[in-house]
């Protein structure tokens, strides 16, 4: 079943990369010390009070952290005096050049030290979105004491839920257009049909989000290297050392909202339902998902 699985996975890559000659090559070369050591702009220079709430945002699979759009400010302005520090992937945006890695460890462990992140100081909560929330529970995995608390966001692990649920089969031929377009306006417009459902935000979130592509593209090459990372970590069976809030929209086109149910069965966490909203969550309703944030953190002990 196992070898079954990574063979559907890989015919399906295959299509939608249009997988070039050289790619093997590609593939197998991970990133020099040098680059996996450099420090790079975490869009954040200064540090909270003890008093306030750090939080590190990790955006998902082939998205920048440009993509969070006006979440930061809802997160902020629903949490007065906490603070946000949004990191990019390696692959996306101002690191484009650099190789994304193979493995999600290996994604926690390149954000933890491009962020210069060495222990806990203050209050510091983690969200993850979709691919950046196994990013997260990797790196609570790897580093416990880092974070205080983690929130995430229409996430699933292979060790929890079929792979035909965490990328839904039924978006097969939208995913060969994806592949088979060069236009950046088709791609994107493609990826927002998929994972945001409010039809309304399109006509804004279309020029920005193309803009953002034709700015800082992520490679064919990236994109492979980013899915595969994500489809094959299984992670861990046991709930973090730390409160978790899973947040799901129960519409979710891109993958099933029962990932969200599974992790939150698995590890006895609570999970709250968007009705309306699709996978991109933050897009759909980044008031709603701050808000949501909010409330859960006054109510919690810890933090």
């Amino acid at each position: 079943m196992r070898s079954f699985r990574l063979l559907s996975l890989l015919c399906l890559v295959a299509a939608i990369v249009r997988f070039p000659s050289s790619l093997a090559s590609e593939l197998s070369s991970e990133p020099s010390s040098r680059e996996a050591s450099s420090a790079t702009d975490p869009g954040f220079s200064t540090s909270p009070s003890r008093e306030s709430i750090q939080f590190v945002l990790i955006t998902g699979l082939i998205r920048e952290r440009r993509h969070w759009g006006e979440f930061p400010e809802k997160l902020t302005g629903a949490l007065p005096g906490s603070t946000v520090l949004a990191l990019e992937n390696p692959g996306t945006g101002g690191l484009q050049h650099q190789p994304s890695p193979l493995s999600i460890p290996e994604f926690a462990r390149r954000l933890r030290s491009s962020a210069g992140i060495t222990d806990r100081r203050g209050r510091r909560v983690v969200i993850g979105f979709s691919m950046g929330g196994m990013i997260a529970t990797s790196w609570i995995e790897q580093f416990p004491d880092d974070f205080e608390a983690a929130v995430l966001i229409n996430t699933s692990l292979g060790r929890h839920s079929w792979f035909f649920r965490r990328l839904r089969l039924a978006n097969l031929l939208t995913f060969l257009r994806l592949g088979s377009s060069d236009e950046a306006a088709t791609r994107e417009q493609l990826i927002l049909d998929l994972n945001v459902n409010h039809l309304e935000l399109h006509d804004d979130l279309l020029p920005t989000w193309v803009g953002y592509h034709l700015e800082a593209p992520v490679t064919r090459v990236n994109a492979l290297r980013q899915l595969l990372a994500a489809a094959l970590y299984r992670g861990r069976s046991e709930k973090p050392p730390i409160p978790v809030l899973l947040l799901a929209g129960r519409q979710d086109r891109l993958v099933s909202s029962t990932c969200s149910q599974d992790l939150a069965e698995a590890w006895g966490v609570p999970i709250v339902w968007h009705p309306t909203a699709g996978h991109f969550l933050t897009a759909d309703d980044p008031a709603w998902t701050a808000a949501a944030i909010a409330r859960w953190l006054e109510r919690s002990a810890t933090p």
